[in-house]
C-alpha cells in the first residue's frame, strides 16, 4: 500500500515516502486522526483535546495559546494540523475576512509544495496562518448556514427546481423548446450582474437575446 517506511512506521501518503509521525490518511490526514484520540501528545495531552483547544484558541483570538496547541498538533500530525486550521478559517473567520481565508489557503498550498520535495520544511507558514486567523475578525455565518442547510436536507425538506433553471442545458428545458436566446435573456432577468458595455454590444448583434426587447413584445 503506497509508500513504505521502516517496519511498523506510517508514511506520508502521496509524498516522498519518508516516515512521518502519526498515521496520516487522505490529503490532510483525516483517517489518521480517527485512529489517534487515545494517543497522548508529549505523554500528557490527549490528541483530540489538543485539536479542540487549537481551534477554540483561534476562535478566542488568543494567539499565544493557539500557537502552543497548534504546534503540539503540528509536531504530531502536520497534515491534520493544517486541515484543522483550514476548517477553522472557514468556520470561524469566513465572510468576516475572506481575504485572510485566502491568504491562509495560500500558505497551506505553499507549505504543501515545499513538503512534497523537501526532507524538512519549517513551520513558519503554519505559524503565520495561525497568527492571521487569531487577529482576524470572526464570523460563523458559513458554519451556521451550512448547518441549517444540512439539517433541512436531513429532515427531508425538498426544494422544487425553479423553472428558470430548466434551460437549454437541461433535458427538461430542451423538451420544453427552450433556446439559447431564452438562456441568455434569463441570465439578466434572473441574475444580479449589471449590464456592461459588452452586453449592450452583444445585444446589438443578437437583438433576440435582449431581455428588454423580449419583455416589451409581451
Amino acid at each position: 500500500m503506497g509508500n513504505a517506511g521502516k517496519k511498523g512506521e506510517p508514511v506520508e501518503p502521496n509524498g516522498p515516502g519518508r516516515p512521518v509521525k502519526g498515521t496520516q490518511g487522505g490529503l490532510f490526514g483525516e483517517e489518521g486522526h480517527a485512529q489517534e484520540p487515545k494517543k497522548l501528545i508529549k505523554g500528557v495531552y490527549p490528541f483530540g483535546e489538543v485539536a479542540s483547544a487549537f481551534q477554540k484558541e483561534i476562535r478566542r483570538g488568543d494567539v499565544r495559546a493557539a500557537m502552543y496547541f497548534g504546534h503540539l498538533l503540528y509536531g504530531e500530525a502536520p497534515y491534520y494540523a493544517w486541515k484543522r486550521l483550514l476548517v477553522t478559517a472557514a468556520e470561524d473567520v469566513g465572510l468576516a475576512a475572506p481575504d485572510v481565508v485566502e491568504k491562509v489557503c495560500g500558505l497551506a498550498l505553499a507549505w504543501r509544495i515545499c513538503r512534497e520535495k523537501s526532507y524538512f520544511v519549517s513551520p513558519h507558514h503554519f505559524s503565520m496562518a495561525v497568527m492571521l486567523l487569531c487577529a482576524a475578525p470572526k464570523s460563523t455565518e458559513v458554519e451556521d448556514l451550512q448547518t441549517l442547510t444540512l439539517e433541512a436536507i436531513k429532515s427531508g425538506e425538498r426544494r422544487e427546481i425553479p423553472e428558470y433553471a430548466k434551460d437549454a442545458h437541461t433535458e427538461a428545458g430542451k423538451a420544453a423548446g427552450k433556446t439559447w436566446a431564452d438562456w441568455y435573456r434569463d441570465r439578466h432577468r434572473v441574475g444580479t450582474a449589471p449590464v456592461n458595455p459588452f452586453t449592450l454590444e452583444l445585444w446589438e448583434k443578437k437583438p433576440d437575446w435582449d431581455p428588454r426587447r423580449a419583455d416589451s413584445e409581451r
